[in-house]
Parts: C-alpha cells; structure tokens; sequence
C-alpha cells in the first residue's frame, strides 16, 4: 500500500469509526430517555425529558472555569447509559482527531504531488 492509499484508507476508517459512535451515542441516550420517561410516568415517545449528560457537563465545565481541572468533585454519573454515552463520546473525540491527522496527511500529500506536476 503506497502512503497515499494509506493517507485514504486511515481517513476512511475514521470517518466510518465516527459514525459508528455517533449512533451508538444516540442509542444510549435514547435509553436513558426511555427510562427516565417510564419513572416519571410518561410516554417515552412523545416524553420531553432531557438525559443527564447535559447537566454533569455544565457542573464539569463549571469546576473546570473556577480553577479546578478534574470532574472529580462532581457527582458520577449514576445512570448506566449515559456513562456508557460519555465514555463513547470520549472515543469519538480520539476518532476525530485521527480524522484530523488524515485530512493533514492528505493535504500534505495532494500539495507534494501538484508540486511535482508542476516541475
């Protein structure tokens, strides 16, 4: 495999990778929904009710604006999906950066090989 079908291939699985979480994301949080719905009594498809990473990300922001680095003095997160959500949202955040690295390879890549036609 040349370095540019390398520079593709890795830029494919990356994006394939991110997909791939983003919908496991939105199934975990889904079933937080649904639980969440069931406890308060309503029906989970027409429920309105939020999933708990939103409020343990403010709280995390917060202690990280006021000096603290960690999201160790925030309560953990008790909810089994969401917990699974932020840990797959966690791999995503790796899966985009490798994506990030591919599109330079390529870029850098493309730039060699007009310079080359060029001379």
């Amino acid at each position: 495999m040349t370095k540019h079908e390398a520079a593709c291939a890795a830029y494919v699985q990356a994006n394939a990778e991110i997909g791939r979480l983003t919908r496991l994301i939105g199934i975990q949080i889904n079933y937080c929904r649904e639980i969440k719905a069931k406890v308060a009594g309503e029906d989970p498809e027409y429920s309105a009710i939020p999933h708990c990473l939103p409020d343990y990300y403010r709280d995390c922001n917060a202690m990280h604006d006021v000096g603290w680095l960690g999201c160790g003095e925030v309560a953990p997160l008790d909810c089994p999906f969401c917990l699974e959500a932020d840990r797959l949202i966690q791999q995503r955040k790796k899966a985009r950066q490798t994506l990030g690295a591919a599109k330079r390879q390529i870029t850098v890549l493309g730039k060699q090989a007009l310079k080359e036609k060029q001379s």
